[in-house]
């Protein structure tokens, strides 16, 4: 594992716990570590022992969440925020894992995850006006969602110019999303091409992912994977570039190219259930 991965990785989950008891705490350490299955052993224990702790169940649903098993995130995550509802991360990381759930489940079960994943951003931003990644959950929720569901493009206009407030890399990524529903696509590519070389660390390799989705998107396939293989050299270890390889190696009809870098993603992370997902249905079997 590269030093620019494990730096990355540290960065994300930088701040990310609340303070906890000695067992958690090593849970903790261990997770940040990525022994994610020591760290669960032990975080199964305390929370059988103290139900009521809401930092083990936090924890512990944190963990369930990094290694795709997204119901039983789902699980502590909601006994978190009961137990602790005024936290703002635990109200958060439900809502992702409402929002990953809902990509491996059929339609209808989507519809009545969608305003579960609405509130429980809404609710992290109402707690806490500063949290940006909640602001840019909301900001893809709304642009993405049919508005039966909740979703508007005034809505997420509105979390766009919040985040422009906070300042920061997610806010030009964010209106680059809202630029590119409203139709300036012109003017999602000049944010990116932009950002692509104004920043370093862990902001350029946001930058890099989602101009490399936005490509795909707009069916820009050697553009897409030029700019993912100069991810690549930068950082060999982020296994979300090879599956976004993948992804274009299939749009292109090279199913045996696609099938080679959502294996190779999975080398990487095994965890990665999103290439997993895509690697099964690439065979054509059941999920």
């Amino acid at each position: 594992m590269t030093n620019t991965f494990i730096g990355l990785l540290s960065l994300f989950l930088a701040g990310s716990f609340p303070a906890a008891g000695d067992a958690t705490q090593r849970a903790i350490e261990l997770f940040q570590q990525q022994d994610y299955r020591q760290s669960r052993q032990i975080l199964e224990q305390v929370v059988k022992q103290q139900p009521r702790d809401p930092v083990a169940n936090y924890t512990l649903g944190r963990v369930y969440f990094r290694i795709g098993r997204y119901k039983r995130s789902i699980r502590f995550m909601k006994r978190a925020v009961t137990l602790a509802p005024r936290q703002a991360d635990y109200h958060y990381w439900l809502g992702r894992a409402y929002g990953e759930r809902a990509k491996y489940v059929f339609v209808f079960r989507q519809a009545a995850l969608a305003p579960k994943i609405r509130a429980a951003f809404e609710r992290a931003v109402a707690l806490d006006p500063n949290h940006v990644r909640a602001r840019f959950g909301l900001v893809n929720f709304y642009l993405k969602a049919p508005k039966f569901m909740g979703g508007g493009v005034d809505k997420a206009k509105e979390q766009v110019q919040a985040l422009d407030r906070l300042g920061g890399m997610a806010s030009h990524l964010a209106r680059a999303l809202y630029l590119e529903k409203t139709r300036d696509v012109a003017g999602a590519e000049s944010l990116y091409k932009k950002h692509i070389t104004a920043t370093t660390g862990s902001d350029q390799i946001r930058v890099y992912h989602q101009y490399g989705e936005f490509l795909i998107g707009r069916r820009r396939y050697q553009a897409a994977r030029a700019i993912i293989k100069q991810l690549i050299a930068l950082a060999p270890e982020c296994t979300k570039s090879y599956e976004l390889l993948g992804d274009v190696a299939a749009a292109a009809g090279d199913d045996r190219r696609a099938a080679a870098q959502y294996q190779l993603a999975l080398k990487i992370d095994p965890y990665n259930r999103e290439a997993r997902f895509k690697l099964v249905n690439l065979n054509g079997d059941s999920w």
